[in-house]
C-alpha cells in the first residue's frame, strides 16, 4: 500500500511542504520538449534533405511549448504558495 501524504497529515504528523501542481506542470512542459525532440530527429532523420528547415522549426516548437508553459506553471506555483 503506498504511503498518503494526506492521511499522514490528518493524523498530526508534520506538515510536508509539498509544490505537488509546480512538480506537475514542470513534467508537462518537459514532456512536451520530449516530444518536439522526438519527432523534430525523426522527421529529420527521414527527410535529410531538409534537416536545418525541419530543426529550425522543431527549435520554434520547442520554444512554444516553453512559452506556453509559462503561464500554467506560474498558476500552479501560486496554487502551491498559497497552501503552505
Amino acid at each position: 500500500m503506498p504511503f498518503d501524504f494526506a492521511q499522514h497529515e490528518r493524523k498530526g504528523g508534520p506538515r510536508a511542504v509539498t509544490m505537488k501542481n509546480t512538480l506537475v506542470e514542470a513534467l508537462h512542459v518537459l514532456a512536451g520538449l520530449v516530444a518536439a525532440v522526438a519527432i523534430t530527429w525523426t522527421a529529420a532523420w527521414s527527410y535529410p534533405l531538409g534537416w536545418d528547415v525541419i530543426w529550425w522549426c522543431g527549435l520554434g516548437a520547442m520554444v512554444a511549448t516553453l512559452l506556453m508553459g509559462i503561464g500554467p506553471l506560474r498558476r500552479a506555483w501560486m496554487q502551491d504558495k498559497a497552501a503552505r
